[in-house]
């Protein structure tokens, strides 16, 4: 009889072990599950998952799986099981995701070969541009009477902090894990791109991969709107932390406009002190 780890990998690949009768088959006319990749299924009893892998972002015609979603052990958060198997020597990516997620992946996936001309200089660029169209909409929004009041000290607090928070949804969402190189690829790979941020998912793995070189900051959640990032490199000084809130306010300049009334460039320099040394940065696109 095979061994126990034998007949765990070959039911998490969606096989029936040798001598195993009760193996549950497709119903009529029912697309039979896909089989989840050897190299996956060997992986998964070293990490905290519990329970078989969903094939989620099917391609169009159904067949082609994009990413496995993996559940989270009792007990235990989806950040440790992200941890843990972004330490482990293996070409899957993982991200913790919430129930929303899916959303979000409005463009078709791109496959690695693509990313490979992409330049870490096009990040800064790309940002340039997008803060400078930000900027001048917001002065001509301030010529119009828009942007009035100072918004309360407490709500300004609040407000920024949260953009350097560790988002909830790394506790209790669950962890998808995908074909790619490094993590700041997985918006083109997936295709994640949510609706109305104005950034394509080639443009945000272009800004993350920019992001990654100059603040070491390491995409770790996506969700329906946003995205999260572990910061290993953040900015220490006041001048470096007013930059990464200009280009995190390029990224998603309407980030703050809810809650605070000032324009932009001000934004900005209230956002500033939250990202001196935070580990975190929690980005609403939508």
């Amino acid at each position: 009889m095979p061994s126990f780890l034998r007949r765990l990998q070959t039911a998490l690949a969606g096989q029936a072990p040798t001598g195993d009768a009760g193996a549950a088959a497709p119903a009529p006319g029912e697309r039979p599950a896909p089989a989840v990749p050897a190299d996956l299924a060997d992986l998964l009893p070293a990490v905290p998952a519990t329970e078989r892998p969903r094939a989620a972002a099917l391609g169009a015609d159904g067949a082609a799986v994009v990413c496995w979603e993996l559940p989270v052990a009792p007990g235990a958060s989806a950040l440790q099981l992200q941890e843990a198997l972004r330490s482990a020597p293996s070409r899957w990516r993982p991200v913790v995701v919430d129930d929303g997620w899916e959303e979000a992946l409005t463009e078709a996936p791109q496959p690695l070969e693509v990313l490979a001309d992409l330049d870490v200089e096009d990040g800064p660029l790309l940002l340039d541009r997008r803060w400078q169209s930000a900027h001048d909409l917001a002065v001509r929004e301030e010529r119009l009477g828009m942007h009035r009041g100072t918004t309360p000290v407490t709500t300004v607090t609040a407000v920024t902090r949260a953009v350097a928070e560790r988002p909830p949804a790394l506790e209790d969402g669950v962890v998808a894990v995908v074909d790619a190189h490094d993590a700041w690829q997985l918006p083109a790979v997936l295709g994640w791109a949510p609706v109305d941020a104005g950034l394509s998912a080639r443009e945000l793995s272009v800004v993350l991969q920019y992001w990654q070189d100059q603040w070491g900051a390491h995409l770790v959640a996506l969700g329906a709107g946003s995205f999260a990032l572990r910061v290993e490199d953040p900015p220490a000084t006041a001048d470096d932390a007013l930059a990464a809130a200009q280009e995190v306010l390029a990224v998603a300049p309407a980030l703050l406009r809810a809650d605070l009334v000032e324009p932009l460039p001000r934004a900005a320099e209230l956002l500033g002190p939250a990202l001196r040394g935070a580990g975190w940065w929690h980005v609403r696109l939508a």
